[in-house]
């Protein structure tokens, strides 16, 4: 188990990693490289049953709806690159319209600058893959075996009457490791964004940290990448199917009367790495 200050160095490396942006970490002792880009997947929980589907379209700093009144719990994927989001309609086993990249390579013996070629044909893929050269958001480590995760999608929670909310619990398996942090902070002090930074397999989000880190910024974003099993298994076994690796997301909006909501994502991948992924209710 990491020490505190092993902690802290490895959030002060994403602090300067996605503030620099495009840019992979050289730094040894932190095993997270960069997050270059932003893509978006939103879930929005409100509160109630959602029935239809509907597509919005930011223009500026309004967002325009249809159809979506009276729905006090609804999912969206939303493209930063295109500007799109679209609501999903709340029944069992949604194929969700989110794609991601996971490349690996065995990388023992070569120079950071040969393993940054993992990174540039990741990045050619996504071109291939959204049409796009920007607005990607990447994980990585380089080691024995280079590992990315690319994808044009984020989790996000976004809760708007925050009084009936008592916390919100977001949880994944031991294949997966999840952060939320409120990256609005990271042009101040490190010390104010580092303290809105939760990782783990299991996070809580009291009702106080969702209102003072997340609602002003529309919501609080979830990143997923491998959990160190994985990428352990995948360095000692660099050749191990991608079709190998799969996670489980469990979103719960949990209320001060005692209900509560929950979301299941699944995440799957081919062989060729391509990630699927599903939503139940």
């Amino acid at each position: 188990m990491k020490t505190d200050r092993e902690m802290a160095n490895d959030i002060l490396c994403k602090v300067n990693d996605i503030k620099t942006e495009r840019r992979l970490t050289r730094n040894r002792i932190c095993k997270c490289t960069a997050i270059t880009c932003t893509f978006a997947l939103i879930f929005v929980a409100v509160f109630s049953l959602f029935i239809g589907g509907t597509t919005i379209k930011n223009e500026g700093t309004t967002t325009i709806a249809e159809n979506i009144s009276n729905k006090r719990a609804f999912l969206m994927v939303a493209n930063a690159a295109y500007e799109t989001e679209t609501i999903i309609n709340k029944d069992a086993d949604v194929t969700l319209p989110m794609g991601g990249i996971l490349m690996v390579k065995d990388t023992k013996g070569m120079t950071f600058s040969e393993k940054d070629t993992v990174m540039l044909e990741l990045k050619k893929r996504l071109i291939q893959l959204y049409g796009k050269d920007c607005n990607w958001h990447l994980h990585g480590i380089q080691e024995d075996t280079t590992v990315y995760f690319g994808t044009a999608d984020r989790l996000k929670v976004k809760i708007e009457d925050t009084d009936s909310v008592d916390n919100i619990s977001v949880s994944c398996t031991g294949n997966g490791k999840l952060t939320v942090s409120d990256k609005s902070k990271l042009g101040g002090l490190p010390s104010e964004y580092i303290k809105t930074v939760k990782q783990g397999t299991l996070i809580t989000v009291t009702e106080k940290e969702y209102t003072e880190f997340y609602a002003k910024n529309d919501g609080m974003e979830i990143d997923w990448f491998l959990s160190e099993i994985l990428t352990d298994a995948f360095n000692s076994s660099p050749d191990m199917p991608l079709s190998e690796v799969e996670d489980e997301i469990t979103i719960s909006i949990n209320y001060t009367d005692g209900s509560s909501e929950a979301y299941t994502v699944s995440f799957s991948f081919n062989d060729e790495g391509m990630l699927s992924a599903k939503c139940s209710f």
